[in-house]
Order: structure tokens, then C-alpha cells, then sequence
């Protein structure tokens, strides 16, 4: 067997309860209005209520952006903007409070307005 081939293993169920759930990487403590960010090896708070439009939230994130932490990607950077515009009631794409701008609402508003479906 491989190295490669040992880095997957199927788990009994008594097993696979015992996993450690991996860590999340921010959490929202709501006593505290503060995102609580574990991307750097250690707890790093974002008080929200020092951000109060979005201005802040692009400061905060023009912040953590100089950072060197092995745990930011663009994909967590994404879901705590996303995260924080949720909990401020922002509506981060522009489309309304319903709606978001996937592939099938840009179809859908597509088809709507030339009165038929799209080739």
C-alpha cells in the first residue's frame, strides 16, 4: 500500500464517534456582538458594533488581509463578509432581501425580461 493510499480509512460507527469535530474557524458570540476569528492560532475579535456601515467591514478586512495566517482563503475571507452583512441586515448583492444573484436568477431575469426562455 501506498503512503498516498493510507491517508483514507473506513471508520466503524463506534469510530466515526468518536472523530473530533474540527475546529470553526469564526464564530458569532451574540453576548458580545463579536465575530471571533481562529485563523491565526489564536482567538482574534472583530467588535461589531464598531462596525457600522460598510466602510468598517472593508477596513476590517483590508486588516486581516495583511495578515500571514495559514487558515485565511479567499473562500472563509468570503463567508465572513457574507457572515457579518447578515448579521448587519446588509445586503451584500444588491438584489433585494429574497433573492441572490446565482445562475438561476440571472436566468430567471433574463427570461423575464425577453418575455421567453433563453437559448
Amino acid at each position: 500500500m501506498t503512503e498516498q493510499d493510507t491517508r483514507f480509512k473506513l471508520l466503524t460507527v463506534a469510530e466515526w464517534a468518536n472523530v473530533p469535530e474540527p475546529p470553526k474557524l469564526f464564530s458569532y458570540v451574540k453576548e458580545t456582538n463579536e465575530i471571533v476569528l481562529r485563523w491565526g492560532g489564536y482567538d482574534y475579535e472583530i467588535d461589531l458594533d464598531e462596525v457600522d456601515e460598510p466602510l468598517r467591514l472593508l477596513e476590517w478586512i483590508a486588516h486581516i488581509g495583511e495578515k500571514d495566517w495559514e487558515d485565511m482563503t479567499p473562500g472563509r475571507v468570503r463567508r465572513l463578509i457574507e457572515t457579518v452583512c447578515h448579521l448587519k441586515n446588509w445586503d451584500l448583492w444588491n438584489v433585494g432581501p429574497k433573492r441572490r444573484n446565482t445562475g438561476r436568477y440571472r436566468r430567471r431575469k433574463r427570461q423575464t425580461a425577453s418575455g421567453g426562455k433563453t437559448a
